[in-house]
């Protein structure tokens, strides 16, 4: 788990070195708001072939 910014950051492995990351608020009473949906947590949806290149792209999300 890595911290960033208001977001917890956690990176998971799915199948051989394809490597995903998701982010929520750290207050987790707190859901994060895109176009007016309330979501607990976001899925970074790039493959990326190590845990620290998924772990980039996720905190490049929370302020694109």
């Amino acid at each position: 788990m890595y911290i960033y910014l208001d977001f917890e950051i956690e990176t998971f492995e799915l199948g051989t070195d394809l490597w995903h990351a998701c982010f929520r608020n750290i207050d987790r009473s707190r859901p994060i708001m895109i176009d007016g949906i309330e979501l607990g947590k976001v899925h970074v949806g790039v493959a990326c072939p190590t845990s620290e290149a998924a772990l980039v792209d996720a905190r490049a999300f929370p302020t694109a």
